[in-house]
C-alpha cells in the first residue's frame, strides 16, 4: 500500500516544551477518564473510553458526506481521508489521526499590536505511532494519547510570565525570546512497539470529563456533543472553569492583561452500543481487634454508577456514591475478631452498561509511625504498626527494591548507616504496605553549667556576684542564663558572654542556706542545663 502524509502532529510520551514551564496542572477531583472498552478487530482501537461522569464516547469517524450524519463533517474529518465521498474503512479509507474527544479555544488578537493567536486544546486522540507514523499497513501501531497543546503565535512580551486558565487546570509560562508560547504534553501512549497498553490513558490527568456543548444554549447534533463547524459554550470542566483565560502584561494589548473566551468547537461520537460499567479498585483493607472489626472499601467508577461488594463472611453492601466525582466508599462493620477472607467481590454496574466484577485482595492497613534518622549517631529507627491486632503479620522494612532495612520488632526497627534512605516503605506479610519520608533528627549535644558565687558564705543585704559557666563537647555556648534563688528570679535572660560566661549581682535579705540555681536555656543545636550552689547567707 502507499504510504500516505504522516501525521500533522508529532506523538510523545514526553512534555514538549519550547519555553520554560513552570508549572503544570494538578489533578482534580473527578477529573480524568473512568474507563476504556474493549479493542474493535475492524481498526485496533478501543471501542469507547467512559468519563467519571458516565459519558462514553467512540471514535468519531463519520465520512463527511454521510448522507444520515445530523451536520455535515460532524467528526471534522474532511481533507483527511483518501476519499471523502466513502465510508471510513481500515485501512484504506483511515484518518491518519482522528478522535473521541476534541475541544478548541481560539482567541484572536493577541499581545501588542494584536498580532498575535492563542489557541488551546484538549483531545483525546486516536494515531499511529509506528516508524511511519501513518496508517499503511500500520497494525500493531495504535496508540491513544491524551493532549494538552498551549500556542500563542506572536505578541507576548519575552520573558515575562503569563498564566493560562483552562478546563483541567492551569499552567504557568514564561514566554520566549520571540514572544510565543509553544507547549504540549501527552499522556497515554507514545511511539510503539511496544503495542500501546489502552488503559494508560486512564491515568492522564489533562482530559475528562469530556468537554461538550452547554445544552442550556443550543443542544448538541444528534448522537454527538458537539460540532466543529460551531463556536459553542461548554460544561464538563471539573473545576468549574469552562473557558480559556491568559493573565499576563498586555496580553489583550497595551494595559490589557487578561483576555478569556468561553467558546470552544467541540467533537466527539457518543457510544452508541453496550459498554461496560468503570470500575476501577483503589483499596480494600480491613482492621481487626477483640472489641470489633471492619472492611474498608474504596473504588472509582461512573458518576452515575451503583457499586456493591461482597464475599465470605462480608454481606452484601452498597457503596456510597459522588456523583461528581466518581467516589466510592464503604465501611462495612462486623464482630470482634471477626475472620476476614483473602479476597472481596466488587461489582458495579450503569444504566445502559453491562456490570464489570472483580475480586480484589483484602489486606490490613500498616502506617509507619515513624522514620528519623540521628546524624550523630548514625541510626535510622522505624517504628509502623499493622490494623491486625487478632494475627500481627510481620513487618518488613525497605529504602527501595534492593534496599532491605530488615525485619521491625514489636514494631520497631533500628538500622545503623552512614547514610539513611529519602523515603521508607513497610510491607506487612498480610499485603498491607505504607510509606514515609526519613525525618532528620534535630540532634542537640549537652551542655553543663557550673554555679558559682564571689564568696561564701556572705553577709546579709551584702553584693553578691553569682557566675553561671556553660560548656560543650565543641565549640563556645551562645544564648542565656536564668538565676533562681528556690522560686524567686534573681536575673531573667542573662546573655553569655564570649567565654560562654553570665553574671548576675545580687544580695540576700534573709539568713539560711539558699538553694541557687542557674539555667542555660539552650540553643538551637544545644541542649539546656542547670547548675546548682548552696549559698551561706549570715
Amino acid at each position: 500500500m502507499q504510504l500516505r502524509h504522516a501525521m500533522k502532529w508529532s506523538i510523545s510520551l514526553a512534555v514538549l516544551v519550547c519555553i520554560a514551564l513552570s508549572t503544570g496542572p494538578a489533578l482534580a477531583q473527578g477529573q480524568g477518564v473512568a474507563g476504556v472498552g474493549p479493542t474493535n478487530p475492524n481498526n485496533g482501537y478501543p471501542t469507547w473510553y467512559q468519563d467519571r461522569q458516565g459519558l462514553a464516547l467512540e471514535p468519531c469517524l463519520v465520512f463527511p458526506t454521510d448522507p444520515n450524519a445530523p451536520v455535515p463533517d460532524p467528526c471534522g474529518l474532511v481533507g483527511t481521508l483518501p476519499d471523502d465521498n466513502s465510508p471510513v474503512v481500515f485501512p484504506t479509507n483511515f484518518p491518519d489521526e482522528f478522535f473521541y474527544a476534541r475541544a478548541v479555544a481560539t482567541i484572536k488578537s493577541v499581545g501588542a499590536g494584536g498580532v498575535g493567536k492563542a489557541t488551546v486544546l484538549h483531545a483525546l486522540e486516536g494515531a499511529f505511532g509506528g516508524p511511519t507514523t501513518t496508517v499503511a499497513d500500520g497494525d500493531g501501531f495504535q496508540i491513544v494519547f491524551a493532549r494538552l497543546r498551549i500556542r500563542v503565535t506572536a505578541g507576548l512580551t519575552p520573558g515575562a510570565t503569563y498564566k493560562v486558565t483552562h478546563p483541567y487546570g492551569v499552567n504557568t509560562f514564561t514566554a520566549s525570546d520571540t514572544g510565543t508560547i509553544n507547549f504540549t504534553e501527552n499522556l497515554g501512549c507514545g511511539l510503539v512497539p511496544p503495542a500501546c497498553n489502552f488503559a494508560n490513558v486512564l491515568t492522564a490527568s489533562n482530559i475528562g470529563p469530556f468537554l461538550q456543548w452547554d445544552p442550556a444554549e443550543s443542544p448538541p447534533p444528534a448522537g454527538f456533543i458537539g460540532d466543529p463547524a460551531i463556536n459553542h459554550t461548554i460544561i464538563g470542566s471539573p473545576r468549574g472553569t469552562n473557558f480559556v483565560r491568559i493573565d499576563g502584561p498586555n496580553i489583550g494589548g497595551t494595559g490589557v492583561n487578561s483576555i478569556q473566551t468561553n467558546l470552544f468547537v467541540v467533537v466527539g461520537k457518543r457510544f452508541t452500543g453496550t459498554g461496560v460499567t468503570a470500575l476501577t479498585i483503589d483499596r480494600t483493607s480491613y482492621l481487626r481487634n477483640a472489641t470489633t472489626s471492619q472492611v474498608n472499601v474504596f473504588v472509582h467508577s461512573s458518576g452515575n454508577a451503583t457499586v456493591t461488594a461482597s464475599g465470605t463472611g462480608i454481606p452484601s453492601t452498597t457503596l456510597t456514591g459522588d456523583p461528581a466525582t466518581g467516589r466510592f466508599f464503604a465501611r462495612i462493620v462486623l464482630g470482634p475478631n471477626a475472620a476476614m477472607p483473602a479476597s472481596i467481590r466488587l461489582t458495579a454496574s450503569s444504566p445502559g452498561n453491562n456490570p464489570t466484577t472483580r475480586d480484589n485482595p483484602l489486606i490490613d492497613e500498616v502506617t509507619v509511625d515513624s522514620a528519623t534518622y540521628n546524624v550523630l549517631n548514625n541510626t535510622l529507627t522505624i517504628t509502623a504498626h499493622s490494623s491486625d491486632k487478632t494475627t500481627p503479620p510481620t513487618l518488613m522494612a525497605e529504602g527501595g527494591p534492593l534496599d532491605q532495612l530488615g525485619t521491625l520488632v514489636a514494631g520497631t526497627r533500628t538500622v545503623q548507616t552512614p547514610v539513611p534512605p529519602g523515603t521508607v516503605t513497610v510491607t506487612s506479610s498480610l499485603g498491607g504496605q505504607d510509606s514515609r519520608t526519613v525525618d532528620i533528627a534535630a540532634v542537640k549535644a549537652n551542655t553543663t553549667t557550673t554555679l558559682t558565687a564571689s564568696s561564701n558564705p556572705v553577709p546579709v543585704n551584702s553584693p553578691t556576684t553569682l557566675t553561671a559557666t556553660v560548656t560543650a563537647g565543641t565549640g563556645t555556648p551562645t544564648g542565656t542564663v536564668t538565676f533562681r534563688d528556690g522560686t524567686t528570679v534573681l536575673g531573667s535572660a542573662i546573655p553569655l558572654n564570649a567565654s560562654g560566661v553570665a553574671t548576675v549581682t545580687t544580695s540576700f535579705t534573709s539568713s539560711g542556706v539558699h538553694a541557687l540555681t542557674a539555667t542555660y536555656n539552650g540553643s538551637t543545636t544545644l541542649n539546656s542545663s542547670t547548675g546548682k550552689l548552696s549559698l551561706t547567707v549570715q
